[in-house]
C-alpha cells in the first residue's frame, strides 16, 4: 500500500515505472521549491524506505523457510506497518490537495 500511496504522489510529477519510489521521491523533493510540499515528500520517502525492506515478506512469505507472510513477522510489526501506511495516506492527500490547490489558483 506504502508504494502505490507514493507512486500517487510520483505521478503529479513524473511517470514512475519502478517497484521502489523512493528514489524518484527523493529526486523530485530535490526540485521542488515550496517547503512545506518538500518536507511532505520527504517525510513519504522516509516511509516508503523502511517498507521497501518488509515488501518482499508481506507478499509472498519466505520461501526458504517455507512460511507464509502472516509467518514472517508478529502482530506488533504489522501494526506499525499498518500504522506508517496510515500516515503516507495521510501525507499523500496533503501533497495531493496542495498541488491541485496551487495549480487551480494559476
Amino acid at each position: 500500500m506504502i508504494e502505490n500511496v507514493a507512486k500517487a504522489v510520483i505521478a503529479l510529477f513524473i511517470p514512475s515505472w519502478i517497484h521502489n519510489p523512493v528514489p524518484e521521491l527523493r529526486e523530485i523533493a530535490k526540485k521542488v521549491q515550496e517547503e512545506e510540499i518538500r518536507d511532505l515528500i520527504e517525510e513519504l520517502a522516509e516511509i516508503a524506505e523502511v517498507a521497501v525492506s518488509y515488501h518482499v515478506g508481506l507478499s509472498y512469505g519466505n520461501a526458504e523457510r517455507q512460511v507464509t507472510p502472516r509467518q514472517v513477522y508478529t502482530r506488533r510489526e504489522a501494526q506499525i506497518l499498518i500504522e506508517r501506511a496510515n500516515k503516507a495516506i495521510d501525507i499523500a492527500l496533503q501533497v495531493i490537495d496542495r498541488i491541485l490547490s496551487r495549480k487551480e489558483s494559476e
